[in-house]
């Protein structure tokens, strides 16, 4: 396996060799369970055997090899949306309001009945000087008022409010050997299980048996 870029974005790699598989079994075993991107597997097995005079060989062997290669896990983000419901009561308690006008006024006064209706004679003085004045804001005005009483505004609102949450799925690599795999089995046993990206895995056997007589 050799540059290889693997991006695993919230997927779960499971390899699992469980329940009864292989119980009982015999002789030469080799089992690969792997899960991922990449993997390298390889079983091997060599027998021989000669009765008669002379030699015997017998070899297994293999290359696995893994450079440059690249591999990101990362949690796969999603967002679900939703409706929250929103009820509120709104109340608002103007006890104790004052108010003031904004600097000094002067009212004009004319002799008509309506507004510039013949000549002015003259104006009304409201600034802070006028009598019993009372100037809240210290900008020269005269005019000032205070609730009569106490006040309440109230009110209620009520409806439905979109609203998200993110959900993470993150990614994970799990490997099992379990149950009774394998319970009573004899022999050679090779087992190898591996989840993830670019595991490499191998059982090799070699088997010489050489009776040769005299010669």
């Amino acid at each position: 396996a050799t540059k290889n870029t693997v991006t695993n974005v919230g997927s779960p790699n499971n390899a699992t060799l469980g329940g009864d598989a292989l119980s009982g079994a015999s002789g030469n075993i080799a089992a690969n369970v792997v899960a991922g991107v990449g993997n390298s597997q390889q079983n091997s097995l060599a027998a021989s055997s000669n009765t008669a005079t002379g030699s015997v060989d017998a070899t297994t062997g293999g290359v696995q090899q893994t450079y440059n290669n690249n591999t990101t896990n990362k949690p796969h983000t999603r967002r679900v949306y939703d409706v929250a419901m929103v009820e509120a009561d709104i109340s608002i308690d103007a006890s104790g309001l004052k108010m003031d006008q904004i600097g000094d006024v002067y009212l004009d006064i004319w002799e008509g009945e309506t507004h510039k209706g013949g000549s002015n004679i003259g104006h009304v003085d409201v600034d802070s000087e006028a009598q019993n004045a009372v100037d809240l804001n210290d900008d020269g005005g005269a005019f000032a008022f205070k609730a009569a009483g106490d006040t309440t505004l109230s009110g209620s609102i009520s409806g439905e409010m979109p609203s998200y949450r993110t959900v993470y799925t993150f990614h994970s690599n799990d490997a099992t050997l379990g149950g009774n795999a394998l319970a009573g089995a004899s022999g050679n046993i090779g087992v190898n299980v591996a989840a993830g990206t670019n595991n490499l895995q191998r059982n090799s056997l070699a088997i010489a048996s050489s009776m040769g007589g005299s010669e």
